[in-house]
């Protein structure tokens, strides 16, 4: 990008655009890959039509030949299918934890308290009795001390050791967490389509990236809120004016003037460099025809993402003028540039197709236009390295084992059929009500067409006169009512529907807005089930998340010094000496489980109710880890470490302090039993030790 932004020297020109001159070797290898993803995009089409008739039927397209207005009924459950398992698996950010990997630190230290106690009790015996000693005792003494000192030693150096990788890991933790703050958009907002794209499509995919500073990604899904894109949008539009290519009177002139004269006028520039997640669309992303398996791309020997991009842009990003030398395209009629694409001849306001590939078996990455002769960057390795080597992770929920099959079915697809009976059986009770409304019968001429108005809709209380009906005669001679078939509701009853949808779905009717007559066991035995169908879906989204931030992590250590590692965290951030090989051996990120879907308050609530007094009886159990354990089930969002303060009394302790001693042990607040201010004090006369509860209950007061 520097390049287009720069002075022209000369006659020199600012940006690429006269068709390349390529060498036999390079042009080949661009048809090569040209063609060798085009022949997997065609491969895999079959199912990038059913995922895109998935989120057709999401939206609403359920009859056949449905128009934007159709009066046909809909009950869109499905709708309320994914919206019901999106809001329990993704309900807020994950929790990224530092995990520290299990090694025997300690050459000498058998890991025991009492081994550490005894060593120091030995250093301190033999100091204070040396003046005194046997000299024949000396070296024996002399010994003991030094295996006391080389244990204490040992344990210093390993728990340091620990430290210092715990400190580290706590860094990555809020690196990893400022940079999913400072994604735009949102990093929740876009999980939260991401999932939703997964339960549709099938698939959904997260991108892992690095922003450099005045570098451009091509994906808009990808980026840091900066000014690096508006400066790009100047050296595009300063390079076409300065080239020739725009007239310096156009309407691009003015925009230059404006745009340059906004970013002047602005007190601080910013351009930053960082972590970036991006989230591909399902049909956008290309494996080999070689992929067995999306997770962890096994037997993939390639992928590439599609990217369409208007041809001003593929000039702010790549610094190249396809001119004409590029397929041009088009979205079709009501899609937009990231849905369906038509072929057109290259004009103003096409788009062009760009391929980011990424070729694990010689370690590249390549970025070809459909078209152009030539690479659009040179190959190289990839902006980011990663263990897996690919930087996408990708998502399934409904895997099953179909070696003809790469992409697993959706859940619109396996309610596809139960939806689409709902609104048939739905429709047809319409139809059938609609057709049988009043219908009357008279002989030919015997009314007028007014008086057939009047009896056809006709004001309350009227009074009708017809000419044809002679004094006496009665009026069912005239008019006689149809007899038609009653609605027989067994006919169009959809609780079976209902109930095969629930079990496709693994959601019971409270889960989908209503509540039958069920009993309340048999509602929670559904839930249950439900919670276990859940739970096996964030086992799955807790794996690709960990696996996302393990290699984020890694790209941290990385790309960020650790100025940049003290300006994000503070002055107490400690960033690896070490190489980041030996580092990621020593620790890595992870996801805590079930972090990100919506906690069960109630249940958890309960349990901790019930384990609770039993816990304070147990011998060395932390009040620390009690008092996270309650204020997480409280708030699971809340920061314990900000609630609670090492070396404070209790509140309690605190408020007893506070009060004025009597002196009179009768009369002492503090000395009186059962007051539920020492679990371990006697609960009356004669009695026994009682822990206290919070809240009063055995042996305790209300605090």
């Amino acid at each position: 990008m520097n390049e287009v932004a720069a002075s022209p020297q000369g006659n020199e020109k600012l940006m690429d655009r006269d068709t390349p001159e390529v060498d036999e070797s390079r042009s080949a290898l661009v048809k090569r890959w040209l063609s060798d993803v085009a022949a997997a995009r065609k491969h895999w089409e079959p199912d990038f039509k059913r995922m895109r008739r998935n989120m057709e039927f999401a939206n609403g397209k359920q009859w056949p030949n449905q128009k934007e207005q159709d009066d046909r009924f809909m009950v869109n459950l499905v709708q309320r299918v994914l919206k019901s398992t999106v809001a329990a698996l993704y309900a807020k950010n994950p929790t990224v934890v530092m995990t520290r990997r299990k090694k025997l630190d300690f050459t000498i230290w058998d890991g025991r308290p009492e081994s550490v106690v005894q060593a120091q009790q030995a250093i301190m015996q033999a100091q204070q009795g040396a003046a005194d000693m046997d000299p024949a005792q000396a070296p024996a003494l002399q010994a003991m001390v030094q295996q006391s000192m080389a244990l204490l030693q040992d344990v210093k150096q390993g728990i340091d050791k620990r430290t210092m990788l715990d400190k580290i890991g706590k860094t990555l933790v809020l690196c990893t967490e400022y940079y999913m703050d400072e994604s735009e958009p949102g990093f929740k907002l876009q999980m939260k389509q991401m999932m939703r794209r997964a339960r549709t499509t099938g698939v959904g995919y997260v991108r892992l990236g690095f922003q450099r500073a005045m570098e451009l990604s091509p994906q808009q899904d990808a980026k840091i809120a900066d000014m690096a894109e508006r400066l790009a949008k100047i050296g595009q539009l300063t390079a076409d004016i300065q080239d020739g290519e725009v007239d310096p009177m156009a309407a691009e002139a003015e925009e230059l003037r404006l745009a340059t004269q906004a970013i002047q006028n602005e007190p601080e520039q910013i351009v930053r460099e960082g972590l970036v997640f991006g989230f591909p669309h399902s049909t956008r992303l290309i494996p080999s025809i070689s992929t067995e398996k999306l997770m962890g791309w096994v037997g993939a020997d390639w992928v590439a993402e599609e990217i369409i991009l208007p041809v001003n842009r593929v000039k702010e990003v790549y610094g190249v003028d396809l001119g004409k030398a590029y397929t041009a395209y088009r979205p079709v009629e009501g899609s937009p540039m990231n849905g369906e694409m038509r072929r057109i001849a290259p004009r103003d306001g096409a788009m062009a197709c760009v391929w980011h590939i990424y070729d694990k078996s010689t370690g590249m990455q390549l970025v070809v236009c459909e078209g152009y002769p030539d690479f659009l960057r040179e190959p190289g390795s990839p902006d980011v390295f990663i263990e897996q080597f690919f930087p996408f992770f990708a998502v399934t929920f409904n895997d099953m084992e179909d070696e003809g099959k790469l992409f697993p079915k959706s859940d619109v697809e396996l309610l596809t059929h139960v939806q689409k009976e709902y609104n048939r059986s739905k429709e047809a009770l319409r139809q059938h009500r609609i057709a049988n409304r009043p219908l009357y019968l008279t002989p030919q001429g015997s009314m007028e067409d007014e008086e057939k108005k009047s009896l056809a809709g006709y004001p309350a209380h009227a009074v009708i006169e017809l000419n044809g009906l002679e004094k006496g005669r009665p009026a069912s001679d005239l008019l006689a009512p149809v007899q038609k078939i009653g609605v027989d509701p067994n006919l169009y009853e959809t609780n079976s529907l209902f109930e095969d949808m629930q079990r496709v779905s693994g959601n019971s009717e409270a889960n989908l807005g209503g509540t039958g007559n069920g009993t309340a066991t048999e509602s929670s035995i559904a839930e249950n089930s439900r919670q276990g169908s859940i739970g096996l879906d964030s086992d799955d989204l807790d794996d690709m998340l960990t696996s996302l931030f393990r290699a984020a992590g890694s790209v941290l250590m990385t790309e960020l010094d650790e100025a940049t590692v003290k300006e994000i965290v503070g002055p107490g951030a400690v960033w690896p000496q070490l190489s980041r090989a030996d580092v990621a051996k020593e620790i890595w990120l992870e996801v805590k489980a079930g972090s990100s879907g919506r906690p069960n308050q109630a249940r958890d609530a309960a349990t901790f109710e019930r384990l609770y007094p039993l816990l304070v009886q147990v011998p060395g159990i932390s009040p620390r880890w009690l008092a996270e354990r309650a204020v997480r089930i409280a708030d699971d969002d809340a920061d314990v470490e900000d609630a609670i303060i090492d070396g404070i009394p209790s509140i309690v302790a605190q408020n007893a302090m506070a009060q004025p001693g009597t002196g009179d042990p009768a009369t002492e607040p503090t000395a009186q039993a059962g007051s539920g201010n020492d679990p371990q004090k006697p609960n009356g006369a004669g009695g026994q030790a009682q822990p206290g509860y919070p809240g009063g209950g055995a042996g305790g007061s209300a605090q």
